[in-house]
Formats: structure tokens, C-alpha cells, sequence
């Protein structure tokens, strides 16, 4: 029998401007079993989204792996994605898309927008829901190894950005977008469970 560990890095979402050298990074081992929360912090506090009016981005670029020990092969992962809606609008679609120079890559493309509690299956593979004034967002489910997730074998940390674009049911279009990383430290841990 297979054993798995469930890992997730969440809330790395951080405004990399901010980032200074003052900056530590904390992790915690947590549970039972393999559980591993990387959270980047300044001077004690966690480095918050971008937000507006509206919307305040709460994860951006997290990842949460599923990784089995006894079959790395069999590991997998998924980005996830999150704001708080601050505002009575209402969401018509949300895309999330990944920014390198000019390229764009859509990671998450819930249209309709997800109105429900429950994960809702997206054309594109990606899964959404809306809970308690929030909306919460997963990329397709991707192999965890060197090809489908290259920033694994990067040395160093890696630095993401990412684009959201809200549009709610009266037109309005918002786009924001938020810089996030991928630490050293935990994508160490992430080799170390895969025995790479």
C-alpha cells in the first residue's frame, strides 16, 4: 500500500517590492503526517495582497502537492488561487493568468463565475467555488516532476507573477495583479519527499 503525504504551501502570495532583506521565512511542520505551510513574513508580519476597493488578493501561485513516496511518478499538484470579494458585486468569470514578459498563460478560467460553496469543474480542467465572500480558484491538475512543474528543479527561489481578471456582473473589469514565490526551502522539502 501506497503511502502519500499531502503537502501545501499556502499563502505564499507576497508583494516581492516588499520583500526585503528583512524578510524570514517561516515553516511548520504540522499533523499527523507530512504537512509543510510556507508563509513569508517581514519584521513578524505576513506580507499581504494587492487589494482594492473591491477585491484583496489572499493566495496567489500556492502550490498543493500531492506526493507519493512510494511512487514519486504518481505525484501531482495544483496552483491555487484566492480573493475576498470586499464589496456587494457580484462575479460574472474570474481568469487567472500567469505574466512572463509578454506571454500570457491561462491558469484559471472560471466563466461562469463560481457561485457555490462546492468545487465546480472548469472547461480548462481548473476548479473553482465562492465561500463566505470568497473566491477560491485551483490550476489543473499537474504532474509533479521537472517538466510539468520546472520551477521544482530551479535553484534558488523562484518568482512567479500573476494576473487576475474579475469582471462582475455589470461589466466592470478589474485587473490586478500580484507577485508571488516559490521558496528555496520548500521546494527542497518538495525533492526531499520525491528522492530527487
Amino acid at each position: 500500500m501506497s503511502v502519500r503525504a499531502l503537502i501545501s504551501v499556502i499563502a505564499i502570495s507576497c508583494l516581492l517590492t516588499a520583500c526585503a532583506n528583512q524578510e524570514k521565512e517561516t515553516y511548520i511542520k504540522m499533523g499527523q503526517g507530512n504537512y509543510w505551510n510556507a508563509t513569508r513574513y517581514k519584521d513578524d508580519k505576513r506580507v499581504n495582497g494587492q487589494e482594492n476597493d473591491d477585491y484583496k488578493i489572499e493566495a496567489a501561485g500556492g502550490v498543493s502537492t500531492s506526493v507519493d513516496t512510494n511512487n514519486p511518478s504518481n505525484s501531482s499538484y495544483r496552483y491555487f488561487f484566492g480573493f475576498l470579494v470586499k464589496s456587494d458585486k457580484q462575479l460574472a468569470s474570474v481568469k487567472v493568468e500567469r505574466i512572463s514578459g509578454s506571454l500570457k498563460e491561462v491558469v484559471v478560467d472560471n466563466n461562469p463565475a463560481a457561485n457555490s460553496p462546492e468545487f465546480m469543474q472548469n472547461k480548462d480542467g481548473s476548479q473553482s467555488r465562492f465561500i463566505d465572500n470568497s473566491w477560491v480558484g485551483q490550476s489543473k491538475l499537474l504532474k509533479l516532476n521537472c517538466t510539468e512543474a520546472a520551477w521544482l528543479c530551479e535553484n534558488g527561489t523562484t518568482e512567479e507573477v500573476y494576473q487576475f481578471t474579475i469582471t462582475d456582473k455589470s461589466g466592470q473589469v478589474t485587473v490586478i495583479k500580484q507577485n508571488t514565490a516559490i521558496v528555496h526551502q520548500a521546494k527542497a522539502q518538495y525533492r526531499k519527499y520525491l528522492g530527487m
